[in-house]
């Protein structure tokens, strides 16, 4: 992708609206040369959470803990929302900037925020209690994109891909790497994750099976490609973050060279 342009969307809050218009996000993004079709399908479940909350939690200002509560408590408020103009008619404002080598999408609410730097040190922490729903979204969305940072005391949200061909990122230090990964441990089968972050020390990486903490594991590292190669480790986290999902943390038996780091993808 070599030309710089951009795109806006001004949406009205409506849940319904959330899926058509991660739908076009995608399709734009394909369109524009900033993804595969994998980037692509992890850029739908981005999308969705950023889209999501800052209708949901932004401009409706229901609660994560009333919503991962549910029951008729959440219905209710979420249906007075709904039918309630001052609510609906909050506008979510959506940027999105193709540049040469990264892809940016800005997405605003009208709410009132919420405390990023609190939010962000519970998901830090190894303790599963401590992640509570509100962090659970923010999780996911670190998972299947390179970068998500937060403005205007939560309000904005802006997720970041690199477009840089793998050659490319081989020239920069980095820790972050969401390339697809095999996993296989003393209870499970050989199956394959997304990576978020690697270190010489460690991987960790979103799962959709729980893994048991203790059990010894095998990583595949560029799962798919030429110079995929295996590291041992121990599996020192599994927090469920989302349904199906899970945040795993892998210690390795041996620390890794990163001085060719393995092709992230895009």
């Amino acid at each position: 992708m070599s030309v710089c342009h951009s795109d806006h969307l001004r949406i009205l809050s409506r849940p319904e609206w959330v899926e058509p218009v991660v739908m076009f996000l995608r399709d734009k993004a394909l369109a524009a040369g900033a993804c595969d079709q994998a980037t692509a399908q992890r850029l739908v479940i981005a999308f969705t959470e950023a889209v999501t909350n800052a209708i949901i939690h932004g401009n409706y200002e229901l609660s994560s803990e009333l919503k991962e509560e549910g029951g008729k408590a959440y219905i209710d408020a979420l249906e007075d929302r709904k039918a309630d103009a001052d609510y609906v008619e909050r506008i979510v404002d959506i940027r999105v900037d193709y540049q040469p080598d990264r892809c940016i999408w800005t997405v605003t609410d009208q709410g009132n925020g919420f405390d990023v730097e609190d939010i962000l040190k519970k998901l830090e922490s190894d303790d599963p209690d401590t992640i509570l729903a509100s962090g659970r979204g923010i999780a996911i969305m670190q998972a299947f994109v390179n970068e998500v940072s937060w403005d205007q005391g939560g309000r904005q949200i802006r997720l970041a891909i690199d477009t840089k061909t793998g050659s490319e990122r081989r020239t920069s230090e980095r820790v972050k790497y969401t390339a697809t990964i095999g996993v296989q441990t003393d209870q499970i089968d050989c199956f394959e994750a997304i990576a978020r972050d690697l270190s010489t020390t460690g991987i960790a990486f979103i799962s959709t099976q729980a893994i048991r903490k203790g059990d010894t594991a095998t990583i595949t590292l560029d799962l798919h490609h030429e110079n995929e190669r295996q590291v041992a480790g121990t599996i020192v986290r599994c927090n469920a973050i989302a349904d199906p999902f899970y945040d795993v943390a892998v210690h390795f038996d041996t620390a890794i060279e990163l001085d060719d780091p393995p092709s992230e993808a895009a």
